[in-house]
């Protein structure tokens, strides 16, 4: 569930810079091991030179059977050759179970404003905050790298990622070219391996771990539009999963 949340977010925020202010609508539903367990609504502001994106995701399928999962994120900053993170909040329930952070982004660190549970409180390993400068929040950090998707390089890069908890970087590589039909037809596509690098933050046990790899379909949906993750494959030691854009809509 927490891969789809992420990987759903990607599609709200992976895009080329853009000369007019525009407010986009996404929908989107998620799969594991062929089962329906989520959907989720995206939305992003983009308009004198700042930028807000927001994702609201719940479960759905079989895992209501046994429990609602619900996440909701958002982040806000600026944007000029590059965005610049100001604020970001997440929030994830599962039945009882809640966690919370919220970030302020200052010169020269990233503020936990507030955090459920603090990680300063879990076992985990320390963030240095020289490891934290030049850092995104998880939708930021997407957004970064779809700033540069229109470039030679098509959506190769690499982004450094705090998210409260846990450092990372988050890679895009292997960029090739082909068409694919999304939720507005066939169109010119990029497809992107990702793969996340853990640097600090983690707990003891995750270094069994074995992580999340995947590919990303990314394509112009519309004249004057994002370059927008259409369709996600997620492979993890437990099963593959997939996240499918079912609309998009832009709002002027």
């Amino acid at each position: 569930m927490k891969v789809f949340i992420a990987l759903a977010a990607a599609a709200t925020s992976l895009f080329a810079g853009l000369a007019e202010a525009r407010q986009y609508d996404f929908s989107f539903v998620g799969y594991y091991s062929g089962l329906r367990i989520a959907e989720a609504q995206g939305k992003l502001d983009w308009a004198d030179g700042r930028y807000k994106l927001d994702l609201r995701a719940k479960s759905d399928g079989i895992v209501d059977w046994f429990t609602v999962i619900t996440h909701s994120t958002r982040s806000e900053g600026t944007f000029a050759e590059a965005p610049l993170a100001e604020k970001h909040y997440y929030l994830s329930t599962d039945g009882k179970k809640k966690t919370e952070i919220e970030l302020a982004f200052k010169p020269g660190d990233i503020e936990i404003v507030a955090a459920t549970p603090h990680p300063l409180k879990e076992k985990r390993s320390p963030v240095p905050t020289e490891m934290k400068i030049g850092s995104f929040d998880p939708l930021s950090a997407v957004l970064a790298l779809g700033m540069t998707a229109n470039s030679k390089d098509g959506c190769n890069g690499t982004t450094p990622v705090f998210d409260g908890r846990r450092r990372y970087d988050l890679v895009l590589e292997n960029s090739q070219t082909l068409q694919y039909k999304g939720p507005r037809g066939s169109r010119d596509t990029y497809m992107c391996s990702f793969r996340f690098i853990r640097k600090a933050g983690y707990r003891e046990k995750a270094k069994k771990w074995k992580g999340v790899v995947g590919k990303v379909w990314i394509q112009q949906l519309d004249t004057g539009m994002p370059m927008l993750p259409v369709r996600m494959e997620i492979q993890t030691s437990y099963g593959t999963g997939l996240v499918h854009m079912l609309t998009a809509k832009v709002r002027q």
